[in-house]
């Protein structure tokens, strides 16, 4: 299992950590779908996240997608 991890270099009331844990054999979409996971984690705008990452191909629920992304 190997970890993508953001650490906060400043105190502040927003989240200081985010761990996520990934296998080891990830595919470039998931990493891409795991960097926008963190993202939205961190509180950037959706908006943003579209514009930088696109949007991702949509597997499995439709419906899970879509609260991620809304």
């Amino acid at each position: 299992m190997d970890k993508l991890i953001y650490e906060r270099s400043v105190k502040s009331i927003e989240a200081q950590r985010i761990v996520f844990e990934v296998q080891h054999d990830l595919s470039l979409d998931a990493f891409k779908l795991n960097c926008v996971r963190m993202a939205h984690a961190l509180g950037y705008d959706s908006n943003s996240v579209k514009e930088t990452f696109g949007m991702p191909e949509e597997s499995g629920d439709p419906k899970q997608l879509k609260l991620l992304f809304d």
